[in-house]
């Protein structure tokens, strides 16, 4: 009998301890955040779908800058790192709840980033 072995090391349609530590993990931190995913996903997940698409990620967005909505890039490159983020999870063109604080702290980590480079350019002023 032959095997075939996947990209992350496990053997056919075996799970692997590593990827059982990887589902505890992140079941383990949904536990922790699911009141604020519960409550962002009642509010922006209006057409009751499971995930969060384009425009209702970008509500949420837009509600987590301060009521400034994002670009449009900016919101695709959140959704494109957020969907499918996890290992062995594939993507499914929407954010669902275990993805949400991943896509949350890509936002935050991105802003930042962003204030960083505004914040610690300088000048140079020759008279």
């Amino acid at each position: 009998m032959r095997s075939t072995q996947s990209k992350d090391g496990g053997v056919g349609d075996a799970i692997t301890k590593s990827q059982i530590m990887i589902a505890l993990d992140v079941w383990r931190h949904y536990e922790k955040t699911k009141p604020e995913i519960e409550t962002y996903f009642k509010k922006y997940d209006t057409n009751n779908s499971g995930m969060l698409e384009f425009d209702q990620l970008k509500n949420l967005l837009t509600e987590l800058n301060d009521g400034i909505p994002p670009p449009d890039d900016e919101v695709r490159w959140i959704e494109s790192n957020a969907d499918g983020s996890l290992k062995g999870v594939q993507k499914t063109g929407g954010i669902n709840k275990t993805e949400l604080m991943g896509a949350i702290a890509l936002w935050y980590t991105h802003i930042e980033e962003a204030q960083t480079k505004t914040t610690t350019s300088s000048c140079c002023v020759i008279q």
